[in-house]
């Protein structure tokens, strides 16, 4: 009998010692972690033919692209008298987004996929806080263009005084500096001016009158044959035979934003939608210092994809938005949980709007800051005069961390980082977006112009004109298979791993108190 006894006492022991080290090899060991690795790339890496292609080639859930605008509401005041700008914003006017691929080329040879993404945007009146046919009043952004273009000489001398101070009336329908339009016209219906189609003549009492119709005409069409010259690039205007039609996001609607070759993550996981070319070329050519200028280098991915890990294993990453021409940096901020996923929350800094540093090589000098000045606009802002080849400057939504020299020049902002600030959420171990909201505003630099007499009386304010979220959560079902493919999983193995452990231990600690202490 006692031999018995000691035989279940070494056979527990034996069984303690095996459940204790099986709980400690699934927990710890690299053989298993290398497993949970080869799933996970498994699952996430694009090759064709599997749910994170589909998903990548054609996003399954629309994004939300919100549009608050501020209403100038003493714009008289403003061009009379130089009144200080009252703004006061108006929204959110609410689009779903789709985004989907075509002329996808892979590559297999560099590990590469190759492709056009295009967008389809859609009014959704529900979602919005007024419907698109609300009128707004804001800069006259295409005659602004024209003033300060003028300025630079880029129109030629000999019409710069007369046609920009004298025929800009006709070319933009008797408006002044700030116009007043549906909502629907500003953004995708378009304003249009320089408009040289032939109207019905009228019939006049003199000769001269009709010389003088026909001289102003000429010299209208020649003018505004200089601003087609210069607005062909801008991507906002499109550009006619006879007439020019300026809308703010007419040209991202069915169309692409470029040509994109990324990483497909099949041989090196850790590159996963990295972008190694955008049309053509392994840098910009936007920003100061060339190809080796770190404001030129395609950093990061085009934001709908993230390399598994990259969250957990590095503080910040960067992605690239072609609506700016340039690389933003996310910078992780700590922990969150997003519908029971577990989630790293990263955000977009101030130091992404600074202009000194490493950050100088955006000071382009191309937009005049508001003294007149071909000089480096303060913190809080960025120059887009070669990205959208026009005087437009960036700043987070209200200015939020910008100089207070700019933005004192404007009454109705109110910043606030909780509205305010870009982030994004992620699952660390698959890189799988959770949560994210991308908030930019655009601005126009108004201030007087000497050889422009509409301007005298202006004060030197940076305009807001809007400001935009572009915003997702992951849809309930995409957040159930993300449990049911990998946390469910992860999870059984940790309760496994913390029972085997727990067993182990505790089924170790009863033997040692049935051999240690005395039995009566």
């Amino acid at each position: 009998m006692p031999g018995m006894v000691i035989i279940l006492i070494f056979f527990s022991i034996g069984m303690a010692a095996w459940i204790f080290s099986m709980g400690f090899f699934l927990g710890y060991s690299e053989f298993v972690k290398d497993l949970i690795k080869q799933e996970v790339t498994k699952q996430t890496r694009l090759e064709k033919g599997t749910e994170q292609y589909d998903r990548w080639r054609e996003l399954p859930f629309p994004l939300e692209f919100k549009v608050y605008v501020f209403n100038v509401t003493n714009p008289r005041e403003i061009e009379r008298h130089g009144a200080v700008p009252i703004v006061r914003e108006v929204g959110p006017f609410v689009y779903h987004e789709h985004f989907y691929k075509e002329k996808i080329q892979n590559q297999s040879n560099n590990d590469t996929l190759t492709y056009n993404q295009f967008l389809k945007m859609n009014f959704q009146r529900q979602l919005s806080a007024y419907g698109d046919d609300l009128e707004i009043t804001v800069p006259n952004l295409p005659l602004q263009g024209v003033f300060q273009n003028g300025e630079e000489g880029v129109l030629p001398e000999s019409i710069q005084h007369m046609a920009v101070d004298q025929l800009w009336p006709q070319a933009f329908n008797n408006d002044g500096i700030f116009v007043t339009m549906p909502v629907k016209k500003f953004f995708f219906g378009g304003y249009i001016f320089c408009d040289t189609r032939k109207k019905e003549r009228k019939q006049f009492r003199s000769i001269i009158k009709h010389m003088w119709s026909r001289a102003k005409g000429m010299m209208k069409t020649f003018f505004c044959n200089q601003v087609k010259h210069v607005a062909s690039s801008n991507p906002t205007i499109k550009v006619e035979d006879n007439y020019l039609q300026f809308s703010m996001f007419k040209h991202k609607d069915s169309n692409t934003n470029g040509r994109f070759q990324i990483f497909s993550g099949l041989t090196d996981i850790k590159k996963l939608g990295q972008i190694k070319t955008w049309n053509g070329e392994s840098h910009l050519k936007t920003w100061k210092g060339g190809p080796n200028s770190k404001c030129n280098a395609l950093r990061g991915t085009d934001s709908t994809i993230y390399a598994p890990w990259t969250f957990a294993s590095s503080s910040a990453v960067f992605t690239f938005s072609t609506d700016i021409c340039r690389s933003i940096k996310l910078t992780t901020v700590g922990e969150t949980s997003f519908k029971g996923i577990p989630g790293v929350k990263a955000i977009m800094g101030p130091e992404n709007l600074e202009n000194s540093g490493e950050n100088s090589c955006y000071c382009i000098n191309k937009t005049r800051n508001l003294a007149g000045n071909h000089d480096c606009f303060p913190k809080g802002f960025c120059d887009m005069g070669n990205c959208l080849k026009a005087p437009v400057v960036i700043s987070f939504p209200h200015m939020l961390w910008a100089d207070t020299r700019y933005t004192d020049t404007v009454k109705g902002l109110e910043p606030s980082e909780e509205k305010h600030t870009s982030f994004l959420a992620v699952e660390p171990t698959t890189g799988t977006p959770l949560q994210g909201r991308k908030r930019m505003q655009f601005n126009v630099p108004l201030r007087p112009i000497k050889a422009i007499k509409a301007t005298h009386h202006l004060p030197a304010a940076m305009m807001p004109i809007l400001w935009v979220e572009e915003s997702f959560d992951l849809p309930d079902d995409m957040a159930d298979k993300v449990k049911a493919d990998f946390l469910n999983k992860m999870f059984l193995l940790d309760v496994t791993v913390y029972a085997m452990l727990g067993g182990g231990l505790f089924g170790g600690t009863l033997l040692v108190m049935y051999l240690v202490f005395p039995r009566y």
